[in-house]
């Protein structure tokens, strides 16, 4: 009955089902003869009946239809008259609802894997993801199993930079040969894509491009100042994000800017855009078949202090976990604690400018994405998906071509169309019921009913749950040692545990032991781990001379989506320098004895290996300056100690950071601080 059903609905659809919904199954049955039965791949079956469907295949919408839904893929589109739903199916009522395809967020960073669900609550079921590591893969496929809930995930590999990079930990690309190696790596991971950033020089920039056609691989990212907006539509970059390079490519011929990479010069630029230049660079951004995703609403979001009380306050924001709502502090983001009036003045027209400029490019036909480069300061993992929605709206586009720019357009730039991105018969079944036409008003988008997302369908009630649950969640510290090895902490010359924060929200906890060994070296150990729910956990053993430099190195960092190990001996290179560093308070041990001598005010610099704890581990060359500044005093588990305070300035070649380190009085680290690129970092003494 099932089989004549589905045949039935399909036939009345005019459309075909996607091989992949049924399964062929094939009998002998006597000589030479063969019986052939469709049989679903699952049992499941759900009907949503008498709904308005707005399919996005063009600017439409059908009346009173029935979507039958198979194993995550749509089986049927058919009027509700024609169609027999199949006994057993689970059936949703659709009657004054509007039926439309799940949402791409093509521009996101998944930083924090709890977001996943805010997308999904929002109806965003598909993101591209900006900035890529092993965990995203594990993550995409563990949600292409069923594994995971949360929208299908596009990637590209880590950010490629130049020298300086913008972004601590970038990839750092300066030659052909480090252009093919990083291309290659990539490619042979799994990434979708190859992202490029702001300070690649034009020979890299070429470079990257050259090598990326060798190896298959399209190439998105921003504009490099050093090659510009002629450049990258030369190279057909297959799309330019946030709108990078324009204004560049439309000063005015007397502007003082021209040539200029200084992202501080750089924020001047809206005094000195040419608006008439805009049509120009439109065509020829359309002739060049580049596609720009615009996210005008980030930049809308780079906000003074003073306005970020009003937008923590949204109700949104609730649903942010903490860690990331700690890093949206314009007093302490380096794109946006140095700026003055005039620099906010200028960021509210380049605001203008941009709205402008997607008007141009859209009269233009130049193709436009749907992004919010979101968690951003401000920019909420997909509850921004719909203010993104109202600006391409106000920026001149109908309700029909923004919400396509976000679904069918989504899914042709990704290779996708025969996959999402509309409501057809074989397409996989992330759909999003509505209360209210989207194509009259696409803040209707957000009046969700519900969200079916690979065939799973939850309803608002649900969805609600889920939410409230994940900020309940963010309440409870779960980092514990428990689970963790047991810790050679018996007669120690020195233990300590330490408490980490990230400007004030608890981000983990680590604990050190250094003990001597029966030869008269030293064994430093210690294990950390990091919030939020146990992400992380790092066991670090370093083997100390009897001068105190590492001889031996054993790393281990284990995740939930993988592990990273790193085993050095005696004798190898990289451990020439004899100290290494590291963002855990442990390897602070190292500096101080050769701190000892250091008076206040005095300066030193080290050469240092230090350990970069990414999703892989590596060991790279820095160079450390310090510099002790006056004596203080520091809470130390619960007393106040006089401290003896230093400033570490470190540079490697794809990062720099700037830390303070205090010692007490036997030369025991008290705090550990790191000046990160959005906060700070603190391990602060707690045993």
């Amino acid at each position: 009955m099932l089989t004549r059903t589905l045949t039935h609905s399909l036939q009345v659809s005019g459309i075909r089902a996607a091989s992949a919904l049924l399964v062929l199954v094939t009998a002998t049955e006597g000589p030479g003869r063969a019986a052939v039965a469709l049989r679903p791949a699952v049992s499941q079956t759900l009907a949503f009946e008498h709904a308005t469907v707005v399919p996005m295949d063009r600017e439409r919408v059908l009346h009173d239809q029935t979507v039958l839904v198979v194993d995550g893929r749509i089986a049927a589109v058919a009027s509700s008259a024609e169609v027999a739903v199949p006994s057993g199916a689970e059936r949703i009522d659709g009657r004054g609802k509007f039926m439309m395809p799940g949402l791409a967020d093509m521009h996101v960073h998944l930083w924090d894997q709890r977001t996943l669900m805010l997308f999904v609550a929002n109806g965003v079921t598909t993101v591209r993801n900006m900035w890529g590591a092993p965990r995203h893969l594990t993550w995409r496929r563990e949600i292409a199993s069923g594994e995971r809930l949360g929208p299908t995930i596009y990637t590209t590999g880590p950010l490629i930079d130049g020298t300086p990079p913008i972004w601590n930990t970038s990839v750092v690309v300066e030659t052909p040969e480090e252009a093919e190696r990083v291309v290659a790596d990539q490619k042979r991971a799994g990434y979708d894509f190859v992202k490029v950033y702001s300070m690649l020089s034009r020979e890299a920039y070429a470079a990257l491009f050259a090598a990326a056609g060798r190896h298959g691989i399209k190439v998105v990212g921003h504009v490099p100042a050093a090659a510009g907006l002629d450049a990258a539509l030369d190279a057909k970059q297959a799309s330019i994000e946030h709108l990078t390079g324009y204004f560049e490519a439309t000063q005015t011929a007397s502007s003082p800017l021209i040539g200029a990479s200084d992202r501080r010069l750089l924020r001047q630029l809206p005094a000195y855009v040419d608006e008439g230049r805009f049509s120009t660079v439109a065509t020829a951004t359309a002739r060049a078949g580049v596609w720009n995703s615009v996210t005008l609403v980030v930049a809308q979001k780079f906000v003074p202090s003073t306005e970020a009380a009003t937008l923590l306050a949204r109700p949104e924001m609730r649903f942010v976990p903490p860690r990331l709502r700690a890093g949206w502090d314009p007093t302490k983001d380096f794109r946006m604690r140095d700026r003055t009036a005039r620099d906010w003045e200028l960021q509210r027209r380049g605001d203008t400018l941009r709205n402008a400029l997607v008007s141009s490019l859209h009269r233009a036909h130049a193709r436009i994405l749907l992004g919010t480069d979101t968690p951003n300061p401000f920019v909420a993992p997909g509850f921004s998906i719909h203010e993104e929605l109202r600006n391409l709206v106000a920026a001149g586009l109908t309700p029909y071509e923004a919400i396509r720019a976000g679904t069918r357009d989504a899914a042709e730039f990704l290779d996708g169309l025969a996959d999402f991105g509309t409501v057809e018969p074989g397409r996989r079944a992330d759909l999003l019921l509505v209360d209210g036409n989207p194509l009259d008003d696409v803040a209707n988008v957000a009046r969700l009913a519900g969200v079916m997302i690979r065939g799973r369908w939850l309803p608002a009630a649900e969805l609600q749950r889920m939410l409230n649950e994940l900020a309940d969640s963010y309440s409870r510290r779960t980092a514990s040692f428990a689970a963790m090895p047991a810790f050679p902490g018996d007669g120690a010359e020195f233990y300590a545990e330490y408490d980490a924060s990230f400007e004030g929200i608890p981000d983990g906890a680590e604990r050190v032991v250094l003990k001597k060994l029966p030869d008269g070296r030293r064994l430093l150990a210690a294990q950390a781990i990091s919030e939020p729910l146990n992400e992380a956990t790092v066991s670090l053993r370093l083997v100390l001379d009897t001068t105190g430099r590492v001889e031996t190195l054993q790393l281990n960092r284990n995740w939930p989506d993988g592990q990273a190990t790193l085993d050095i001996s005696k004798g190898d290179p990289r451990l020439q320098p004899g100290v290494i560093g590291s963002p855990m308070v442990a390897t602070q041990l190292l500096l101080s004895e050769r701190l000892k001598g250091l008076t206040v005010g005095g300066h030193l610099r080290l050469q240092r290996s230090d350990l970069e704890l990414g999703n892989a581990v590596n060991l790279l060359d820095a160079t450390v300056d310090v510099e002790r500044a006056p004596d203080a005093t520091a809470d130390v588990a619960g007393r106040s100690v006089p401290v003896r305070v230093y400033t570490l300035d470190t540079r490697r070649n794809n990062a720099s950071f700037r830390s303070t380190l205090r010692l007490d009085g036997s030369g025991w680290p008290a705090s550990f601080e790191t000046e990160q690129q959005s906060g700070n970092l603190t391990y602060r003494r707690v045993r």
